[in-house]
């Protein structure tokens, strides 16, 4: 999936890198709340990988862009600590899995891929900015 990331970084930019992520993790929670067929569950499963890598590349590619080169390792540091807090999250779903089953929190992970979404669409409005203003000074534009 690597040249695809790669790919889809240099031809449509981090934004719409951004929005692959999102389609691809609703295609997948998609299957995964339709479809109990173990035929269909390894798409879900190669889905899944592809979402992982995707967002992992994507995410430290976009990093030192937005991090002047003295903090990346921060902001790795900051965004490993935030997920890390953030799967506590899980021990509730986790819980509710046990007396309520997998459809009520694989629903819920589906609702929130639509405000990633809108971050992402932030996050390409943004760097459309920037890419205008560094155009009108004369600046390099990656």
């Amino acid at each position: 999936a690597l040249p695809l990331v790669d790919a889809t970084v240099h031809r449509l930019g981090f934004g719409a890198a951004f929005q692959c992520v999102n389609g691809i993790a609703f295609g997948y929670i998609l299957i995964k709340l339709l479809s109990d067929n173990l035929n269909v569950q390894i798409i879900h499963f190669v889905a899944v990988a592809v979402v992982r890598c995707y967002l992992y590349a994507v995410t430290f590619s976009f990093l030192p862009r937005l991090l002047s080169a003295n903090v990346v390792g921060k902001g790795t540091g900051f965004l490993y600590m935030v997920g890390g807090v953030a799967s506590f999250l899980n021990i509730p779903l986790n819980n509710m899995v046990l007396t309520k089953g997998f459809f009520p929190p694989n629903l819920l992970y589906l609702i929130l891929t639509i405000p990633t979404t809108f971050m992402a669409g932030f996050v390409q409005l943004t760097i459309a900015k920037e890419n205008k203003a560094k155009k009108e000074k004369g600046l390099i534009v990656h």
